[in-house]
């Protein structure tokens, strides 16, 4: 089976195909969506739906098996003491600025470094459909944790480095990739997704 991503972002495809293998994962080149859902699923759907309309101008369908899947997600990190800094726009946090993904994490660091609740949580909403099929499917994963008082780690990408998962003492990055595979929130939401599609094979 392929699936096809809805994303420009090397890091997120090499995750993906970690959690997916043997399965093929794809993206396309040139492919762009504008993100302005106000929700997780709104911004997922809207990749997903630019991404059909891409290939379809492109035509690519022709190239592609009727059991091939397209996929979006949109993920984020949520910090429950300061839910209007990240969420939804995690990705464009400090894009003013062009601050690069450590900055940004030692920023996130010193906001929380008085704050008395440090719980967060990763989300990641995955929107999904048969190539050749209008109906488009909805799944959420997500994992819970709190935000560290220093960055620990290079494994991983993005907010990894500061986000100790519920249960662990290390971070994301520390944990590693296995554990990435297993309790991820972007596991747990492909694992969901998975399912799904196991009912309509």
């Amino acid at each position: 089976m392929k699936f096809i991503l809805a994303s420009g972002n090397a890091h997120k495809k090499e995750e993906y195909e970690d959690l997916l293998s043997p399965h093929t994962v794809e993206i396309v080149e040139g492919f762009d969506a504008d993100e302005t859902g106000t929700t997780y699923k709104e911004n997922a759907r809207i990749k997903l739906n630019a991404l059909d309309e891409f290939l379809k101008k492109q035509g690519k369908f022709d190239t592609l098996s009727p059991s091939d899947i397209l996929f979006a997600d949109d993920s984020g990190l949520e910090i429950e003491s300061h839910r209007e800094i990240l969420g939804l726009y995690t990705s464009r946090f400090m894009s003013d600025v062009g601050a690069t993904q450590s900055q940004k994490n030692d920023n996130i660091i010193k906001i929380m470094k008085t704050a008395d609740n440090r719980n967060a949580r990763f989300v990641c909403h995955i929107a999904f459909k048969k190539v050749k099929s209008d109906e488009i499917l909805d799944v959420e994963g997500e994992i819970k944790g709190i935000i560290s008082d220093s960055q620990d780690g290079d494994g991983g990408f993005g907010y990894d480095p500061i986000f100790i998962p519920n249960g662990e003492s290390k971070t994301l990055s520390k944990l590693g990739s296995k554990y990435k595979r297993e309790h991820s929130h972007r596991a747990n939401a492909l694992s969901l997704m998975l399912k799904v599609l196991e009912q309509y094979n």
